[in-house]
């Protein structure tokens, strides 16, 4: 659809930004915006949650108009041009027509207990070979990353050497080991290592019965550093010690979760983003309704079921992609962070996310209103 009325901010909400339709935006010859840009710039108009709020009542009391910010795929702009475009926008007055498409309007679709679904997925089922070797698919899956550039997280390189230690009966280069950052004594020590060692020599029924001794102190010790994380975010609810028995049900459901639960990458790329779990449940105590106690109770909780919290998580990530990647190459070591006007618009929600400079994720949460609502 071509629409050749007068540009306003407005307009453009109406036709075109609040069922967020992709629009291509011709610019005016010789303006400042076209010679950023380029003759047209192609996307979908990007909104502050107030900014969206405003325009969809009516009210424009607190959006600044005199700029329109696209979010776009364009592959004839670089990444830093992107965001400026995302964050900072093209004039409207630089505008001279906008056409778009009446693209088909994906309806919210809801489980029957009302949480949201997440959009267009497709489930697969798999079921392995009973030849296959898991312990050298993982082994060589890291490996390959390693050689491609990719920095491998802590947990990874623990992994990592712990496979090779088990599939090589307690052998591993030395050469390989130092470049992981281990040696003898400290991998001894390090009850994750010796943890992924004594899962492959289990799964390859060549455990003797003191390693297995081993192997159960080391899951114990494991188990123990995750239960007093659980124990340090039910302190941090404030919830009062004589009413924890009301959430057994809830603190059941998240110690099982925990039994199972190893840090897991979210977001591939040169700079790895992971959850460990800290971060696991400093989100899932706060912003998953049935998990929430104490203070924690006025966190806004994500609108989607706890099983599908994963995929969310990397679904929202995947949205800024390019600008974690960007961020990470120009500022090592430094955290990252996408919260208040610059949160991630997703499923017609916004999500607030802070990462460390290792690239942990330290939080993810729905933005809601007011100053406890994350």
């Amino acid at each position: 659809m071509n629409t050749e009325q007068e540009i306003t901010y407005k307009n453009l909400y109406d036709t075109i930004g609040s069922d967020s339709h992709i629009g291509s935006f011709y610019l005016r010859e010789g303006s400042e915006s076209s010679k950023k840009f380029g003759e047209v710039v192609t996307g979908t108009i990007f909104y502050s949650k107030e900014e969206r709020e405003q325009l969809a009542s009516g009210l424009l009391v607190n959006v600044k108009t005199e700029m329109v910010k696209i979010d776009s795929a364009m592959l004839d702009i670089d990444q830093i041009q992107r965001e400026e475009l995302k964050y900072g926008g093209i004039k409207t007055l630089d505008i001279k027509k906008a056409i778009y498409s009446h693209t088909w309007k994906q309806r919210n679709e809801l489980h029957e207990t009302g949480e949201k679904t997440i959009p267009n997925i497709i489930r697969l089922s798999y079921k392995s070979h009973p030849n296959e070797d898991v312990d050298l698919l993982v082994q060589g899956y890291l490996v390959s990353k390693w050689n491609n550039g990719d920095e491998l997280p802590l947990f990874e390189k623990e992994k990592l050497a712990g496979i090779t230690l088990g599939i090589n009966n307690w052998s591993i280069n030395k050469k390989i080991a130092h470049a992981l950052g281990f040696d003898y004594e400290s991998m001894q020590n390090n009850d994750r290592v010796l943890y992924y060692a004594l899962q492959v020599r289990e799964r390859r029924k060549i455990i003797t019965e003191v390693e297995k001794t081993k192997f159960k102190r080391v899951k114990d010790n494991l188990y123990l550093k995750k239960w007093i994380g659980l124990v340090e975010e039910v302190a941090a609810s404030r919830e009062k010690v004589k009413d924890l028995e009301r959430f057994n049900n809830a603190i059941t459901a998240i110690t099982e979760s925990l039994k199972e639960f190893e840090p897991e990458i979210l977001l591939h790329g040169k700079k790895q983003i992971y959850w460990d779990s800290n971060s696991y449940l400093h989100v899932v105590l706060r912003h998953i309704k049935k998990f929430q106690i104490g203070d924690f109770k006025e966190r806004t909780p994500f609108p989607y079921k706890f099983e599908e919290l994963r995929l969310l998580v990397e679904r929202v990530l995947k949205r800024i992609e390019g600008e974690i990647e960007r961020h990470f190459k120009e500022n090592p070591g430094k955290p990252f962070s996408r919260v208040g006007t610059m949160s991630i618009f997703f499923n017609n929600d916004y999500y607030q996310v802070r990462i460390d400079g290792n690239g942990r994720l330290i939080t993810i949460h729905p933005r809601g209103d007011g100053p406890k609502a994350h």
